[in-house]
């Protein structure tokens, strides 16, 4: 039994320390990573290390895909920019075409 309290106090521990930096509580997974790290921050086990790993591994794939997904989103944008200049100008030059043909077809008749 005193190694669940000694969980616990890690635990109570950890929220306090963790609410004292975020401002919050900290989730089931950060309370995990508080109780699962030894004293010098290396990973309890050689589990929770490939775990670590995993996550980490995780988490730069998922901001690489953030960055790819910002970039096609910069380039739709910019193409839709340019899209709509040449609609403007197609159609200014129809409105002109339109103009100068309404001019002569009033000077014929």
């Amino acid at each position: 039994m005193r190694l669940q309290g000694s969980i616990q106090e890690i635990a109570s521990i950890g929220c306090a320390r963790n609410k004292e930096k975020t401002g919050h509580s900290p989730s089931r997974i950060e309370l995990f990573d508080i109780t699962h790290v030894q004293a010098n921050g290396q990973a309890a086990n050689a589990e929770l290390k490939e775990v670590k790993h995993l996550k980490s591994m995780l988490e730069q794939q998922a901001i690489q895909m953030a960055k790819q997904r910002r970039h096609f989103e910069e380039q739709q944008a910019s193409q839709m920019v340019e899209q709509r200049a040449h609609y403007d100008n197609m159609m200014m030059q129809m409105l002109s075409y339109i103009t100068s043909q309404s001019g002569q077809f009033s000077s014929d008749h």
